[in-house]
């Protein structure tokens, strides 16, 4: 199961890169389902709009900037803030199940003496 953690903490990266690679795809080749890509996209940056609403974003003039800079926007940013909770949710059950196993540990030598 140690592979479980990094599994884990990469599938959000992972996500991202696909919904990156569809949305490069489906605009590059001109693709029908387009908008229906760019919609999971969004729906994946959804959560996190608020608080990159208040990031003071600059305009670039050059066309690949903007696109570098909406994908980041879109789906890189979020992808680190989701990896960073199930960090922290991973790291917080780690914590309860040590102290599960701590106090398993004390009943059973409590029990024997």
């Amino acid at each position: 199961m140690r592979w479980l953690k990094p599994l884990l903490l990469a599938l959000p990266f992972a996500f991202a890169a696909a919904l990156n690679y569809l949305m490069w795809a489906a605009d590059h080749y001109h693709w029908r389902g387009r908008l229906i890509v760019t919609h999971y996209a969004f729906l994946f940056g959804t959560p996190w709009a608020r608080l990159l609403g208040e990031l003071p974003i600059p305009n670039p003039r050059s066309h690949f900037l903007q696109l570098l800079l909406g994908y980041s926007l879109v789906l890189w940013i979020p992808a680190a803030l989701y990896c960073a909770c199930v960090w922290i949710i991973l790291r917080i059950v780690q914590g309860w199940l040590d102290l599960f196993r701590l106090s398993q540990k004390g009943s059973a030598s409590g029990e024997k003496s």
